[in-house]
């Protein structure tokens, strides 16, 4: 089927791209990943934590499905990382189309009462990480003039929360205001930048929570749709914001939460 002389199977194909995604070893990375290369994505997977082996049983299972992957260890944090990482996503791959920022550190601790070395971890893992791979992949898109950067932040970083979230609200906010302003500096390069706030997922809840089902209820009741959100709910507008499907999408903060700030 055609619309607008586009083939429509073709608005969310990323066939021939090359996808970097972060924070990829599990939950919204992982789903991410899976379902990008589902649509012809090759793949970065970059993870600090590459000792539970879950990084090494994705970039197999992907692998598997015959697409080429690179999985890595590196910390977003670290400027050095994501350079060399950057790097050699280049060197074999030749090419990165498509940018997905996922690394979260939800650390408890208000925001406005906390010991700076918890600060200063919070805002170095979320925001900064975010910073440093926006930059290292940004160039690179601005001189092909062609890209989509995809920032995970969180609906936390866009309301009052409570008391002991304040610590990560504050550093998903700025990860809201940076996609923004990339959005606009980065539009004359044909470089596409937008964010996603999910609402409340299982993959994000500690056991705990999970364990006790009245928690478990008010967690649910939070959304129109009554359920918590899972990572493939925010997997499938990532996949959105990555594709031709959003060509006239720039410097749009998505709200993935299931009505919760309806």
């Amino acid at each position: 089927m055609l619309v607008a002389g586009i083939v429509v199977s073709d608005l969310f194909s990323l066939k021939g791209k090359v996808a970097f995604i972060t924070g990829a070893r599990r939950g919204i990375g992982a789903a991410t990943a899976q379902l990008f290369a589902e649509a012809g994505a090759d793949l970065v997977l970059c993870d600090p934590d590459v000792a539970s082996g879950e990084l090494s049983s994705l970039t197999q299972k992907i692998r598997q499905a015959g697409r080429r992957v690179i999985s890595l260890k590196a910390d977003g944090s670290q400027k050095d990382d994501v350079e060399n990482a950057v790097t050699l996503a280049l060197d074999e791959l030749g090419h990165i189309d498509a940018l997905v920022n996922n690394v979260v550190l939800g650390k408890p601790g208000p925001a406005g009462d906390t010991a700076a070395p918890d600060w200063e971890e919070a805002v170095n893992a979320n925001l900064r990480g975010c910073y440093l791979c926006c930059q290292a992949v940004a160039r690179h898109m601005a001189g092909r003039r062609s890209g989509h950067i995809v920032n995970i932040a969180s609906i936390e970083g866009m309301i009052a929360v409570r008391d002991q979230a304040g610590l990560y609200a504050v550093s998903k906010a700025g990860i809201v205001e940076m996609t923004r302003s990339l959005a606009r500096e980065l539009a004359r390069c044909s470089v596409h930048v937008n964010g996603i706030t999910p609402g409340y997922l299982r993959v994000q809840m500690p056991q705990y929570v999970q364990r006790e089902p009245a928690r478990m209820r008010l967690m649910e009741t939070r959304a129109l749709k009554a359920r918590v959100g899972e990572a493939d709910d925010i997997a499938a507008v990532a996949l959105f914001l990555s594709t031709p499907a959003s060509m006239w999408v720039d410097g749009e903060i998505m709200v993935v939460d299931g009505g919760a700030l309806a």
